[in-house]
């Protein structure tokens, strides 16, 4: 028998579906068609590729997938006094240069972190030659692969231009997100569809009253009445005497009993500012990153920037990490050398050290050679 584990099953011999919020809850048509289109919400289509158009969710992928690529993932081999670089080994090359002829190992890492934080899941097919090595890692995009169970056994169907091509779940390289039954990742977007519509239809109408919608900031009333001439003249002569920066803050000179009435922002407009606020604090907390590493520096200090790593490390970083090591240490390792090999990042690279700590530092490291 073959079970579609989560998402839309493709394959017609497949006789069992689940939902990709609930793996219990079956699949129905409609909830099938807003996976499929990403829904609409406030009148935005949310998918991953759309939601990357908020300048959160991309500040977001971006720290997340950046950090986790940034750490080098060193194959070492466990000696008797410790442990040493296995440079050597295959798996050290793929991990550490290059996973396959196209990618390099940042290039790699942050592409399957990148899949896993937009569709929960991220694929990457392990190449093997005729022993059984690993050679090589090519990514696979998220939404072509759909894991099942055929007779017990996990395995992952990919999906490509019409044609199925089924992989053992040894040489599937898998990273998921946050899942309910251990085996599909959640999507971050499919859950936060809500906040990432509201932010997609407030770009949207700030743009369009932008370019389309008529704001000045205040208005000359006269007492009489103005002919078309003499309102050109005027709106010509404020322009010129007191339009652009050079003109900034010159007394406005008014005659005939003229008066100015200054257009102060109206009160939706600050609500809507406040709002957008918040949306962006709502994403940092989807995603489980500190504003201030999106450049959201409202309530940021710089009292312990050192603090503010180690945070970031331990809380965000560290999970993701985690989760690469445990796949790639049970995937590439055969059982013989699981005893001798493993990999791991170096996250010595991420901690970043105000001037007093790091001159303190240096100067324990010199005294003692």
């Amino acid at each position: 028998m073959t079970q579609i584990i989560s998402g839309p099953g493709l394959d017609d011999t497949a006789v069992e579906r689940r939902n990709i919020e609930d793996p219990a809850t079956p699949l129905s048509m409609s909830a099938l068609t807003e996976l499929l289109t990403g829904g609409s919400v406030a009148g935005e289509a949310v998918t991953p590729q759309s939601s990357m158009r908020v300048a959160a969710v991309w500040a977001c992928v971006w720290a997340i997938s950046t950090a986790i690529a940034r750490m080098p993932l060193l194959t070492y081999q466990r000696t008797a006094g410790g442990r040493e670089r296995a440079t050597g080994h295959s798996v050290y090359r793929l991990l550490r240069t290059r996973p396959n002829p196209d990618m390099s190992a940042f290039t790699f890492l942050r592409t399957t972190i990148l899949q896993t934080l937009l569709w929960g899941n991220g694929y990457a097919e392990i190449v093997r030659d005729r022993r059984g090595v690993p050679e090589a890692l090519l990514p696979i995009q998220s939404y072509r692969v759909h894991p099942v169970r055929v007779d017990g056994e996990l395995m992952y169907r990919v999906y490509t231009d019409g044609e199925t091509q089924t992989l053992l779940r040894r040489d599937v390289l898998h990273v998921p997100g946050l899942s309910y039954d251990g085996v599909v990742g959640l999507s971050v977007i499919a859950h936060a569809r809500l906040t990432i519509a509201a932010s997609l239809a407030s770009d949207k109408y700030a743009a369009t009253l932008m370019s389309n919608g008529m704001r000045p900031s205040g208005a000359i009333t006269h007492p009489g009445k103005l002919g078309r001439d003499a309102q050109n003249n005027l709106r010509e002569s404020i322009s010129l005497t007191y339009a652009g920066p050079a003109n900034a803050g010159k007394p406005l000179i008014l005659e005939e009993g003229m008066t100015w009435n200054a257009n102060a922002l109206p009160p939706e407009d600050a609500q809507f500012i406040e709002q957008a606020t918040m949306r962006v604090e709502d994403i940092c907390r989807w995603f489980n990153v500190p504003p201030h590493k999106i450049q959201h520096l409202l309530r940021a200090t710089n009292n312990n920037i050192e603090q503010q790593s180690l945070d970031w490390l331990g809380d965000t970083v560290a999970p993701w990490a985690e989760c690469v090591q445990q796949e790639v240490n049970w995937k590439l390792f055969d059982e013989a050398e699981m005893e001798e090999f493993y990999a791991e990042f170096l996250t010595q690279v991420l901690v970043q050290m105000d001037a007093k700590t790091r001159g303190e530092l240096y100067g324990k490291m010199f005294g003692t050679g």
